[in-house]
C-alpha cells in the first residue's frame, strides 16, 4: 500500500469515526438530551438568531451543545474573549463543540433553535473532511455559536452528520 493509499484510509477512518461519535453525541449529548416528549409543532417557538460565530478554541476540548446564561458561566467554559459582549440579561450563549479533531476542515453549524415548554431544541450539523481532501495536519477544536434571545431548561440536540465535499 502507497504512503498516498494509507493517508486516505487513515482519512476515511477518522471521517467514520467523527461521524459515530457526532451520532453518539447526538444521542447520548454531554450537557444535552434527546428528546422523547409528546409535544405537538404548536407547542414550538423558533427562536431567531441574533448572532452566530463559527471557530476553533481550545478551551472546549469535549463535545456537546452548550447553553450559556451568564458571564460566570462563560468564564468557565474558557470563551470569555469571543463572546464577552453578550447581554445575560436578555440574551443567551449556545454553543455547539466538536470537540478534539485529528486535522482541519472539521466545522458545526447551528441551523435552527426552539424554545419547547420542556426545554431549548438545538439543530446543528457537524461537518468532517472529505477522505480525499488536503487537510491542515493540526490538532482543532471547531465550534459554532449562536446568540438568541434568554432561554431556559434542558437542552435537546439533534445532530445531522455530513462530509465536506473535496474542493
Amino acid at each position: 500500500m502507497s504512503t498516498r493509499d494509507s493517508h486516505r484510509a487513515n482519512q476515511a477512518i477518522v471521517a467514520l469515526l467523527l461521524i459515530t461519535a457526532i451520532s453518539s453525541l447526538a444521542l447520548v449529548g454531554c450537557s444535552s438530551k434527546t428528546a422523547k416528549t409528546t409535544a405537538t409543532d404548536s407547542d414550538f417557538r423558533a427562536l431567531p438568531i441574533v448572532s452566530q460565530k463559527s471557530g476553533d478554541s481550545h478551551a472546549l476540548l469535549d463535545p456537546g451543545v452548550f447553553l450559556i446564561n451568564s458571564r460566570n458561566d462563560l468564564t468557565a467554559m474558557g470563551l470569555i474573549d469571543d463572546f464577552g459582549q453578550t447581554n445575560f440579561a436578555r440574551q443567551s450563549l449556545i454553543v455547539l463543540a466538536l470537540g478534539e479533531r485529528p486535522t482541519g476542515g472539521y466545522s458545526a453549524r447551528i441551523v435552527g433553535v426552539q424554545q419547547a415548554p420542556e426545554g431549548v431544541y438545538v439543530q446543528g450539523i457537524a461537518y468532517a473532511p472529505s477522505p480525499e481532501s488536503a487537510n491542515t495536519m493540526a490538532i482543532t477544536h471547531p465550534y459554532d455559536a449562536v446568540v438568541v434571545p434568554k432561554v431556559v431548561g434542558t437542552v435537546y440536540s439533534e445532530i445531522e452528520s455530513q462530509v465536506t465535499p473535496a474542493q
